[in-house]
């Protein structure tokens, strides 16, 4: 990178470096500073200057100022001679490094920052002079080492800190202390914390070796592995060292003293299953500053002394999961300052104080499943506000949420879990301000209240993942609901079981009618005059018996009216239909229901049976009298109430045989999914490093089979033998007529009544008929009736009869007359 002439005077001003460029008869060259300097240099950062100097000249470079992460972040100089080509690199490691005295050549300066610790960096002045001026310690004023190439202060001579590249700075020293490191086959001797701390400080490089047997605590295991995304680091770092991520395993406890004996350069402590109970001190794991990931997960640890992790700067990955602590106080992850990721799912936390999340300026998914939080204080996560993106509340005793809950995160937020937390409201605006949240789930244990315009989100927002599906009918546009597990088959988006305005007059218009105008009948029927023929008593009978069984149907559709009134939308919003369907008012109408269809499809069987046999058989004796007729009666309405009492202990005792619907009936038009699967869900683990799995329905199967046996399989025969019976009546007529003239056939009174019957009998058929064609439609797997088309067969199709039969009983009558 070339460096200006602007960049130049400011180092220069700063530093104080250039107050007279030249010293001496070396002439000034240039300034090098580090990023932003004498503020700390950014993180991740690459700079290179690329100097040269004329054959007969040499260079100088004069450091001032030199504070960089040892090991981690590097200032290296790369110079090749022009006299012979050799290559010598120096890598600066330490602020004892004074000046480097170069042959003429090629010099390159590298500077590296890795993504963690940033410090005040570099200045430096480069000079230049003739090759035929001395260079000496005099002159400079500091030790020289060996090479004569490089130069550090006195001050750091014998200091046990290997500081000259060629080692000379630790050369003969003396004897070596006893706590001191001895480096092999010479005397330089290195302070006890320089082994086995990643960075190579004996001239054979022994104090880097044999590290997983001299620097690991008794009773654990030590080893190296590739550097990789669960272990750390985050990235290599500058240096790209030869050495692999070193790791400490550990099952039978740990404290201070342990970190003592381990070697510094540990990026890994893994203590899972290790029980310590108590025994975490605030010191033990003083020392590790290089450690970049933390095993702690079922410990059994009830409690986090604050600054427990005070030295751990570079720590970026922590699991604190399956332990048992109950709550985080102030300073609990002071010096975490560049974690990351953080676990501490299948806890007890229930209290989060003020200050617990200190210092955690860097936390990007933080998983908090299966705690005991409910009441959480206003701003309670806003010190992670500054890079909180994937945030996990799953599985807690949350009741609520408000905007209070998330406060200080409406920037960076994108992905929050409310999964498991028995939620029952939502209060208004608590999402309006989350600027950067684009996903939630809201996948509450139990049913939450709802109302119009609960959920308004920020900008960004694009999904939504429930259990619940009525969340999906009001989400606003643009966003994607999407439903964990397959909804009940006949679930709706209807506000009111009943779907509309249309269908709510209507069932009343019905429900009245029915009620009045076959109480009518039956009175009429009841107190009129008895009739003159057996006939027209058997019709009588038939008649007042089918006006009941419509009335009933009356009765059903009026409960359905008046309980549409008083549940109304609540319905919807307070997710009351499973309340509803096993609700006594339900139960009720749905007997009606069951014992007027099935009564009406038995009493037009026999209408039609007696017709047929009157018409085609006209002389036979085996045809209803009056007593016959009213035992038929009697034993139809028998039947009729044991199928209708049957349907509700089947609807107790076994829903998959059978159960009521939202208009309380249950027709067999709905399929049962089966084959259901779980199958992970790839966009949980992707936002919050944890597997959690969808149910799906591969193929569906026939359900209700009380239902389909009923409905699909006793009345489909009876109105099989209804159509038979009014086809050959049809036949036999229309034969006969032929015969002996249409005034001799027209005469008799049986035809004519059959004909006067056929008007009833034909509208129960074709109420009845679409819906039997429709369910074995549907249960063959032919076609999908949606939950409103069920509704309306149910609310329009299946009663209307029941309306329409006392004015065609009316009309009977005028045509009798």
């Amino acid at each position: 990178m070339p460096v200006t002439l602007l960049s130049l005077i400011f180092a220069a001003l700063l530093t104080g470096a250039v107050a007279n460029p030249d010293v001496g008869e070396m002439k000034y060259l240039t300034t090098l500073v580090s990023p932003n300097y004498p503020d700390p240099y950014p993180y991740d950062t690459t700079q290179e200057w690329i100097l040269e100097t004329a054959p007969d000249e040499k260079m100088t470079v004069l450091l001032y100022s030199l504070e960089l992460e040892r090991f981690w972040d590097m200032l290296s100089f790369t110079h090749i001679s022009h006299q012979d080509n050799i290559v010598t690199s120096y890598r600066l490691g330490t602020n004892a490094v004074t000046s480097l005295s170069l042959a003429s050549g090629h010099l390159s300066v590298h500077f590296c920052s890795d993504r963690v610790l940033d410090l005040n960096g570099f200045a430096l002045n480069i000079f230049t002079a003739d090759n035929h001026i001395p260079t000496n310690e005099s002159d400079i004023g500091d030790f020289i080492c060996e090479s004569e190439t490089q130069s550090i202060s006195y001050s750091s001579r014998c200091d046990m800190i290997v500081d000259c590249h060629d080692f000379s700075d630790e050369v003969g020293c003396g004897v070596c202390p006893d706590d001191s490191f001895h480096c092999r086959e010479t005397d330089v001797c290195i302070l006890p914390g320089l082994q086995c701390d990643g960075w190579q400080d004996c001239p054979h490089g022994d104090d880097e070796e044999i590290c997983e047997t001299l620097k690991c605590p008794a009773g654990c295991s030590c080893g190296e592995s590739p550097f990789n995304e669960g272990h750390g680091p985050q990235s290599q770092p500058c240096s790209k060292p030869t050495w692999l991520s070193f790791w400490v395993n550990c099952s039978n406890t740990w404290n201070g003293d342990y970190a003592k004996n381990t070697a510094i350069k540990s990026t890994v402590i893994n203590l899972s299953g290790t029980p310590l109970y108590e025994n975490l001190e605030v010191s033990s794991f003083y020392g590790l500053h290089q450690l970049h990931a933390f095993y702690l997960d079922s410990c059994q640890l009830e409690y986090l002394p604050p600054g427990v992790f005070r030295d751990q700067n570079r720590v970026w990955r922590m699991a604190l999961f399956n332990n048992s602590l109950t709550y985080l106080e102030n300073g609990t992850f002071e010096g975490l300052t560049n974690l990351r990721a953080l676990y501490m799912e299948h806890n007890l936390i229930s209290r989060l104080d003020e200050g617990c999340f200190r210092g955690l300026h860097s936390v990007f998914i933080f998983d908090l499943e299966s705690n005991k939080l409910s009441d959480l204080r206003h701003g309670t996560f806003e010190d992670l506000g500054g890079s909180l993106e994937r945030l996990a509340l799953e599985a807690n005793l949350i009741r609520s949420i408000n905007s209070s809950l998330l406060a200080g995160l409406e920037n960076v937020l994108q992905v929050v879990n409310f999964q498991g937390n028995p939620i029952v409201e939502i209060a208004p605006e608590s999402f309006t301000q989350m600027q950067a949240l684009e996903d939630i789930h809201l996948l509450s244990a139990k049913s939450i209240s709802l109302y119009p315009e609960i959920f308004k989100f920020g900008p960004s927002f694009q999904t939504v993942l429930v259990f619940d599906p009525r969340m999906c009918c009001i989400m606003p546009d643009g966003v994607t609901c999407t439903i964990i597990e397959p909804p009940h088959p006949l679930f709706t988006c209807r506000k009111t079981f009943l779907q509309n305005n249309t269908v709510k007059v209507f069932i009343w218009i019905l429900g009245i009618s029915a009620l009045i105008g076959n109480a009518i009948v039956i009175y009429m029927r009841l107190t009129g005059k008895s009739k003159s023929s057996a006939i027209a008593s058997i019709q009588s009978t038939l008649i007042t018996n089918l006006a009941a069984a419509d009335f009933l149907m009356g009765v059903y559709m009026v409960i359905l009216a008046v309980m549409d009134l008083v549940i109304g939308d609540t319905y919807f919003w307070e997710g009351r239909a499973q309340e509803w369907r096993s609700s006594l008012s339900c139960q009720i109408a749905g007997f009606m229901s069951f014992l007027s269809s099935e009564a009406s499809v038995f009493l037009v069987t026999l209408i039609s049976v007696d017709r047929f046999i009157c018409i085609i058989f006209p002389f036979t004796l085996r045809r209803l009298t009056v007593g016959s007729a009213r035992l038929a009666v009697f034993m139809i309405w028998i039947a009729s109430i044991l199928l209708a009492v049957g349907s509700i202990l089947v609807n107790k005792l076994n829903p998959d045989a059978y159960s009521l619907s939202d208009v309380c009936v249950g027709l067999p038009l709905i399929r049962k999914l089966t084959d259901l699967n779980s199958e992970i869900d790839a966009y949980t683990y992707s936002q919050f490093g944890h597997t959690r799995y969808n149910i799906v329905a591969s193929s569906s199967i026939s359900t209700w089979q009380f239902s389909i046996a009923v409905f699909l399989g006793l009345n489909l025969i009876s109105f099989l033998v209804i159509l038979v019976s009014y086809i050959a009546i049809f036949f036999k007529v229309r034969l006969t007529r032929q015969e002996v003239g249409r005034k001799a056939a027209g005469s008799s009174d049986d035809v004519r009544m059959a004909f006067k019957m056929l008007l009833v009998v034909g509208t129960d058929f074709f109420c009845w008929m679409p819906i039997i064609v429709l369910g074995i439609l549907v249960q063959a797997d032919i076609i999908i009736l949606s939950s409103d088309v069920y509704a309306w067969l149910v609310v329009f199709v299946l009663p209307i009869n029941s309306s329409l039969n006392p004015f065609l009983y009316t009309l009977i009558e005028r045509i009798q007359k």
